[in-house]
């Protein structure tokens, strides 16, 4: 077919869709290509002419097999995409090699337990209560010396609520070191 942007290859499938090999060659050659799916047309579409003409411009289902100028446009913006992407690891990498350490932002730890109780199929409060062997004992943990474990305050993750040797309070993970 001919339309207001050139060759329009239209394949019409009835028994069987565009197979990977004709979508390859479509591909290769550069041309756009519809696929028109007749396979599901009512008996009483195809017996009334005007009827089976709408049905195919305009009621029956259509995909494009190779589109150019999408595929360009498509092309262009995954590249713009890699290139933004390269650039921040660029950028990246300069702020580690001159000594840069990001510092991390204060933890919310009432938004952070909501979160990972909302994701709990129940909640830590909710009986029956989890029993964990360090809520309630004195541990000794790097850089914090001699603390007291308070309680659990997430079923699923290891944060916990511990005392430290000053009397203050403090939410910490206690999970896996590297």
């Amino acid at each position: 077919m001919e339309d207001s942007d050139g060759e329009l290859l239209v394949e019409v499938l009835v028994t069987h869709a565009v197979d990977d090999a004709k979508a390859l060659t479509v591909r290769r050659l550069d041309a756009r290509m519809l696929e028109i799916d007749l396979s599901s047309t009512k008996d009483s579409v195809v017996a009334d002419p005007a009827a089976f003409k709408r049905w195919v411009l305009e009621g029956a289902p259509r995909k494009w097999i190779w589109l150019p100028g999408a595929a360009r446009l498509w092309r262009a913006s995954r590249d713009r995409l890699v290139s933004e992407l390269e650039e921040e690891a660029r950028r990246k990498e300069k702020r580690w090699r001159s000594g840069y350490i990001p510092t991390p932002d204060p933890i919310d730890w009432a938004y952070c337990r909501a979160q990972v109780e909302a994701r709990e199929l129940k909640p830590i409060s909710a009986s029956p209560a989890l029993r964990d062997p360090l809520v309630g004992a004195t541990i000794r943990l790097p850089r914090l010396g001699q603390v007291k474990v308070l309680d659990r305050l997430t079923r699923s993750s290891m944060i916990y609520r511990i005392r430290l040797a000053d009397g203050s309070e403090r939410n910490i993970f206690m999970g896996y070191s590297t």
